[in-house]
């Protein structure tokens, strides 16, 4: 999973400071959300998404095991969640070979639509520890 915007909430990183981090962000992408454990979708990882009121984009292959395209279509989700569906991909983006496309169009495809997101939210431009916000 990677994040390259984060919420506007404060955060308490374990080995820095006991002091919360604030900083306004514009918005949240995440390549591959764990919306469950593997071979476990009763057990969803959503708790804390009310809390996030910033735009988010998921990017999520269809046959990712941790939350698959028909799965998800079942979870009530935020209005401001938006998911990004790559046609056969899994947890990695890889799509199967008969699907006739490849990691690598999917990744593309994914950096397409993760690029107009942050073109369409991002105003903020500063770097939090190795985090660029």
């Amino acid at each position: 999973m990677a994040t390259l915007f984060a919420s506007k909430q404060p955060t308490i990183h374990p080995q820095a400071s006991e002091q919360p981090s604030v900083g306004a962000v514009p918005g949240v992408v995440v390549a591959g959300y764990p919306f469950h454990p593997v071979k476990a979708p009763d057990k969803l990882r959503l708790e804390h998404w009310p809390a996030i009121d910033c735009p988010m984009l998921v990017l999520q292959g269809e046959r990712d095991p941790f939350g698959t395209r028909e799965e998800v279509a079942g979870y009530t989700l935020p209005q401001n969640a938006q998911l990004a569906w790559l046609k056969d991909g899994d947890h990695d983006f890889k799509p199967r070979r008969l699907s006739g496309l490849t990691q690598t169009v999917l990744i593309d495809e994914a950096t397409q639509v993760a690029a107009s997101f942050v073109r369409a939210h991002g105003s903020v431009h500063a770097e939090v520890g190795n985090v660029l916000v």
